[in-house]
């Protein structure tokens, strides 16, 4: 793990199974559901590498597979590729670059040199809208090929748009890399068309690439919320607490927190008012994080009434959660009914790099995979995002 803690390092890890990975032969059913045979190769640890090369001989606005359609209320997102960093172990982690014009907050502007290359950043506070800017988020995903794994990593300042993800490295295998033995392009009309094949019968070109993820969830039936309370050793609970200064109030008053905030404990209470007192006469209404871990086992109804708690969260939200630790020190968390990890980074002021990256998460990477296993023998489903 890194060694110092500075603000905005704390990441959320999102695990998502590869369920579609490569080329398939497709039969559709009169229902509308399809039917998929087994993967015939290109499978995302074959294409990562090819994806790499192409990436590294393109300048960082070609890394975009799709066209910018400037015209129109409906632009489509642009997504970058800034780095993908090729692991010692096998795995890679890629930094991709999220434009989207209608997302302001807490955006970067990254500056290409004159070969095109991404060089250094702004801030969202910088007046530079030169061409040579683009503005954005970076967004971080760990791929694990042998285990069939994507693993996100949201930070305070960054995006997670799976789905942009995914759009993403399908395009660039549809629509602009080469595989000898696996694909052949050919022009009509002034349109370029992509057939894929194998080597194995070169001249069958009725396979279609396919990348399909699912987020990692677990079940909510009582039966397995009661196995969860049983093995249950610490609750680790995660929220907001508002403050207001009204009108006239005085800086001894007491009973400064809306009615919802009741319920906070009385010395979590105090403290945040000591914030408030002390933040400045500028802001007249404040929101702070509070985090409360409580030792012991819960009885099915804690946990029941905590999973309700949790269910009323924004889904835009990357604090408020109720967390489980399991006496093997796994983490069960309840947003989104995910199972997710956190991850400490020290900061730099600029986005991280893979390398970076890796080197945070090589020593935890045994003690993720193993918590997934763990996952796997106690019946957590999937859901498909």
């Amino acid at each position: 793990m890194a060694k110092s803690i500075k603000a905005h390092g704390h990441g959320l890890l999102n695990f998502f199974d590869i369920t579609e990975d490569g080329l398939y032969s497709v039969q559709s059913k009169l229902s509308g559901d399809e039917i998929l045979s087994k993967s015939s190769g290109l499978e995302v640890g074959h294409v990562l590498p090819l994806i790499k090369g192409w990436v590294n001989s393109r300048s960082f606005k070609a890394t975009c597979p799709w066209p910018e359609e400037s015209d129109g209320p409906h632009s489509p997102e642009m997504c970058y590729c800034k780095e993908i960093f090729e692991c010692p172990n096998g795995d890679y982690i890629l930094v991709l670059w999220k434009n989207d014009p209608s997302d302001s907050e807490g955006y970067r502007g990254l500056i290409l040199d004159d070969s095109g290359a991404p060089s250094t950043y702004l801030n969202n506070s910088s007046t530079s809208t030169g061409d040579n800017v683009v503005w954005g988020h970076p967004c971080y995903y760990w791929v694990i090929p042998d285990r069939k794994l994507v693993i996100s990593i949201k930070f305070s300042d960054s995006k997670c748009d799976n789905g942009l993800f995914k759009k993403w490295v399908k395009s660039v295998v549809r629509t602009r890399l080469m595989v000898p033995g696996y694909n052949s392009r050919s022009v009509t009309d002034n349109a370029v068309r992509i057939r894929f094949s194998t080597p194995s019968a070169p001249e069958d070109y009725s396979l279609l690439y396919r990348f399909e993820t699912s987020i990692r969830e677990f079940d909510t039936s009582v039966e397995y919320l009661e196995r969860i309370a049983e093995s249950t050793k610490e609750i680790t609970v995660r929220d907001y607490v508002t403050t207001f200064s009204p009108d006239g109030a005085s800086d001894g008053g007491s009973g400064l927190f809306e009615a919802a905030n009741l319920g906070v404990l009385e010395t979590i209470t105090k403290i945040i008012e000591m914030f408030r007192k002390s933040g400045g006469s500028d802001d007249s209404l404040g929101k702070r994080k509070v985090e409360l871990m409580i030792e012991g086992k819960p009885s099915i109804e804690i946990v029941q009434e905590l999973l309700k708690h949790n269910e009323a969260a924004d889904e835009d939200d990357d604090w408020s959660d109720v967390i489980f630790k399991t006496e093997d020190d796994n983490n069960v968390s309840f947003k989104s009914h995910r199972l997710v990890e956190r991850l400490v980074m020290s900061r730099s002021g600029d986005p991280y790099t893979g390398e970076e990256l890796y080197s945070a998460l090589e020593d935890q990477r045994a003690k993720y995979l193993e918590r997934f296993n763990s996952a796997d023998e106690t019946g957590d489903s999937l859901k498909a995002s």
